[in-house]
């Protein structure tokens, strides 16, 4: 089977055995990420994820770290990541290869685990309890200190709701791993089955987010990539980018509820047609002019905003998140 899981949990909750298991079984690839390029993360993350996606054409790929593990060993130990928003836009990507996650929790003698693992290896950390809790919290939610990144919002509901999440403890899932690896592979099944076909395919750059539980599509007009490999719609760690997903973070916007297209690029409009076509009921919501006058006749379901790069450059941000405020609730 083809696809892309990503597995993320606190150091020592058995990420590592989990995922060579699944590559074992699968004849998988393994991908470990680790806090490689202090100053570059996101172009370290969108270099592994372009190579996952590339793998993923042929064969099932595993990801150990990426996104979660930035956000939260950056605020634990680094007064937080330079990119906040980082996670938001690798998500709709994974979310995009209809991939998922497994997120590993801390069992029962997690700490005194460590402490026993801090004797056989090399570890980054002399203490990761600030670390287990704020996985934990990610997890299954209860957070309440600041929400100044993806995570952190995450963190207050806990990204165990999310259909495209399984969670994993060693002490338990770990006992029958053929069983839970059987499930993980069902789970990954189900969410390529349920996505929009095109999607799926690793060439198809114009797209971002999954059909399955998407309310809108957000249309661009055309990808300015500042990322040689890749042209995803608004993924780029600055600039308008960087500028909308900072207003989609002030509504704590739910990501799973969104598509990304942008109309003049690669079959824009075929695939906004071809969503509208299965989903009726999205709404459109046209990031500028140039979009609105590409798709507004395919449906009356249709806001047409600033786009984010006019907004960002006329000092128009309130206006912009009003009326991006308007188009969500309307």
């Amino acid at each position: 089977m083809k696809g892309i899981i990503v597995i993320d949990g606190c150091d020592g909750t058995g990420k590592t055995t989990l995922a060579k298991a699944i590559c074992d079984k699968h004849d998988g690839v393994y991908i470990h990420n680790t806090y490689r390029w202090p100053t570059k993360m996101p172009l370290y993350h969108t270099a592994a994820l372009h190579r996952a996606l590339k793998l993923a054409r042929t064969q099932l790929v595993v990801i150990d770290r990426l996104w979660m593990s930035e956000a939260i060993y950056a605020e634990v130990y680094r007064d937080g990541s330079p990119w906040p928003n980082m996670g938001r836009m690798i998500d709709r990507i994974i979310r995009k290869v209809g991939g998922m996650y497994i997120l590993a929790q801390s069992p029962q003698g997690h700490k005194e685990k460590f402490e026993q693992l801090k004797t056989e290896r090399k570890e980054m950390y002399d203490n990761v309890d600030r670390v287990r809790e704020r996985f934990d919290q990610l997890f299954e939610g209860g957070f309440a200190g600041n929400d100044s990144d993806y995570a952190q919002q995450l963190s207050v509901f806990g990204m165990l709701k999310r259909d495209d999440v399984l969670p994993y403890r060693y002490d338990i899932e770990g006992t029958n791993l053929d069983v839970y690896i059987d499930m993980v592979m069902s789970v990954l099944e189900s969410r390529q089955t349920k996505q929009y076909a095109p999607a799926l395919d690793l060439r198809t750059e114009n797209f971002a987010g999954h059909v399955h539980e998407a309310n809108f599509i957000f249309v661009g007009d055309k990808a300015n990539s500042k990322f040689r490999a890749v042209s995803w719609p608004f993924y780029d760690f600055g600039n308008s980018s960087e500028f909308f997903a900072s207003a989609l973070h002030e509504l704590t916007f739910d990501e799973t509820r969104a598509i990304y297209i942008n109309a003049n690029d690669q079959d824009g409009i075929t695939h906004i047609d071809r969503c509208l076509s299965a989903k009726p009921y999205l709404h459109l919501i046209c990031l500028g002019n140039d979009a609105h006058a590409s798709v507004h006749s395919l449906t009356r379901r249709i806001s047409n905003i600033y786009h984010p790069s006019y907004a960002k450059r006329f000092n128009k941000a309130d206006e912009f998140l009003l009326q991006l405020e308007e188009a969500l609730n309307g």
